[in-house]
């Protein structure tokens, strides 16, 4: 049995919580606030997403990288983080500081949520399918937004069949195709794998989306 709990905080907060039950052994969080990252450190939590939009200004710069031609992926390690006003292009474009801005927020929050100091940035565009099967990440947390195209699709533990994980047929780990929940673009999604301490057989379970022809799909990740 599946509980979902959806509760108004200060006329801000949504969560949305699966609740333990034979078939669910972790919950997933969502929140309006980035408040609620911090709560993937709860021992039963495998995954919190913060509810978010983007602004107007950022989304048009966002556009525009994707459509020059020189822009393929970017890294960016913890000590380093000037190198993101050098290498983003389009220096006089609109929202291309909000842009920076945002990822270097992002870059904050996740060290503050997870406590560890030297985490790596990735921002990368794609225009297929870079994950196409279900899997759990054999890593400890990892940070997720995606700035433009589908977002991250994960289970939750009650429609997941853990024992198919690996078998290369993602009918057989899905119970029920169309419970299969998606990450919105802009929100913001710590998932917790295999290796973060006590979640051994808990990783969320997650899988790229289908990126539709003729558009692209750019992401951010974060983690140590």
């Amino acid at each position: 049995m599946l509980l979902t709990i959806n509760c108004i905080c200060n006329n801000v907060a949504f969560m949305s919580i699966s609740a333990i039950s034979p078939h669910s052994h972790r919950i997933q969080i969502k929140d309006l606030s980035s408040k609620t990252l911090k709560r993937i450190q709860d021992s039963n939590c495998n995954l919190v997403i913060w509810e978010r939009k983007l602004s107007d200004s950022l989304l048009e710069y966002v556009q525009n990288l994707l459509y020059y031609s020189d822009f393929r992926s970017l890294k960016v390690v913890h000590d380093d983080l000037e190198n993101l006003y050098h290498s983003l292009p389009l220096a006089e474009q609109r929202g291309r500081l909000d842009f920076i801005e945002d990822i270097i927020m992002l870059f904050s929050l996740f060290r503050d949520a997870t406590g560890f100091k030297n985490p790596s940035i990735h921002l990368t565009t794609i225009s297929n399918m870079q994950c196409p099967l279900f899997h759990v990440d054999f890593n400890q947390i990892r940070l997720l937004c995606t700035y433009n195209g589908p977002g991250t699709l994960w289970l939750d533990e009650e429609n997941s069949d853990r024992s198919h994980l690996g078998c290369g047929h993602n009918d057989h780990v899905v119970r029920n195709m169309e419970k299969i929940h998606e990450v919105g673009t802009g929100s913001v999604a710590l998932l917790k794998g295999e290796r973060y301490p006590g979640n051994g057989g808990y990783g969320i379970v997650h899988k790229s989306p289908e990126v539709p022809t003729g558009t692209k799909r750019l992401f951010l990740r974060i983690e140590s």
